[in-house]
């Protein structure tokens, strides 16, 4: 069941991602057919940089889930079994530490920044922008546990192994 939400949740960011790249994209578009008919909008660079931001962020969350992050290879191809398991377990675990700096950093962050605007539209709150970083901790947390769950089974599975071997 766990599992299950967190396949919905990751869906959800990357659905989340694609549409601010997207409209990342056509901001810095409209920005540049602007330009060339010498309009001034100035609204398009805080905007393309806040949905490159929240782009950014939920991409980064992603990658977490999909184990895509920095890793150590040579570590892999050296453990097998039960040293493996463990080598991940540890991983998770300092990544786990991470995310969740990132949501309690993130909500000091947008509590700090809510009353904050935008330069070029007053009556944006720039805590919007901010919001993306406690979404990303969260989320980075939820697919951290889903891999300590999946390496203590692993764990537990050489465990079962070994003293099938013992007997």
């Amino acid at each position: 069941m766990f599992s299950k939400i967190v396949q919905i949740v990751k869906k959800l960011q990357l659905w989340i991602g694609i549409f601010f790249l997207v409209l990342f994209f056509l901001i810095v578009l409209y920005q540049i057919f602007t330009r060339l008919l010498s309009i001034s909008v100035i609204w398009t660079d805080e905007a393309s940089t806040y949905a490159f931001i929240w782009a950014v962020f939920m991409g980064a969350a992603v990658m977490v889930s999909e184990n895509a992050h920095f890793t150590f290879g040579g570590m892999a191809s050296v453990l097998k079994g039960r040293s493996l398991a463990v080598c991940y377990l540890v991983i998770d675990l300092i990544m786990l530490a991470i995310s969740i700096a990132i949501l309690i950093y993130g909500i000091n962050s947008t509590r700090t920044f809510w009353k904050f605007t935008w330069t070029s539209i007053p009556s944006f709150s720039r805590g919007w922008v901010w919001l993306s970083m406690p979404v990303t901790g969260f989320t980075m947390c939820l697919y951290k546990i889903e891999h300590i769950l999946q390496h203590l089974k692993m764990l537990r599975a050489e465990d079962t192994k070994r003293g099938e071997s013992a007997v």
